[in-house]
């Protein structure tokens, strides 16, 4: 079950400026983690493989996660864009992405276009905007520069990627750990069918420091 969002992704080749910019516009740095290993198991998701990543943790209208994979990408991503307290979306195969968002991922179609997530936390929320785009959208890439992938906090993570590759989802990973300080999590990594990245987290547990 998808309980709630977790954050958008921003990479960055200049990271810092990035983390500027939007402390500028209220976000607060919570955390950094420098040189994470990047499992092999993403590497379908880099336009190149790549070892080692930077990850900033931004609290804001929007949870935010800033990477820096260390490389001057040629690619820019820009399926994403952030709209102050909401994301907007686009793709090509719109029925299909909010099929998948609405009955996949849990959101709320409003009005419109406009889909909202509820959740027990009101940081664990998100308000999308899909956008129908025409021509055929680009491949972005975790180290595209820009908003390149949407994270979601499951509960059954397992449950949860069989329904989405059900509705379209391809390019899902399997299941791979990843440990930050003490917290340890479970991931899987997609594309919904407009291509679109998402991953789906899953804490597992908290780790004390001197275990």
């Amino acid at each position: 079950m998808i309980i709630g969002f977790s954050h958008v992704i921003y990479n960055a080749n200049n990271s810092q400026l990035v983390l500027d910019n939007m402390m500028a516009l209220g976000y607060r740095l919570i955390k950094s983690h420098l040189n994470v290993a990047s499992s092999a198991l993403k590497n379908s998701f880099l336009s190149r493989p790549l070892e080692l990543h930077d990850i900033h943790l931004l609290d804001g209208p929007i949870t935010m996660e800033i990477t820096s994979y260390g490389n001057a990408t040629r690619f820019e991503s820009k399926r994403i864009l952030h709209r102050g307290d909401f994301l907007e979306v686009q793709t090509s195969n719109y029925l299909a992405d909010l099929k998948f968002f609405t009955e996949g991922l849990g959101l709320n179609q409003t009005e419109g276009s406009t889909l909202k997530l509820s959740a027990p936390f009101k940081k664990w929320t998100i308000t999308l905007e899909l956008s129908n785009v025409d021509s055929p959208c680009t491949t972005d890439f975790l180290d595209s520069e820009g908003l390149t992938c949407l994270s979601f906090i499951s509960s059954d993570i397992v449950t949860d990627s069989h329904r989405l590759a059900g509705l379209g989802a391809y390019d899902l990973t399997p299941l791979f750990p990843i440990l930050l300080d003490t917290k340890s999590m479970s991931i899987v990594m997609g594309r919904s069918p407009g291509g679109i990245m998402f991953e789906l987290i899953k804490i597992e547990n908290r780790r004390h420091e001197n275990s």
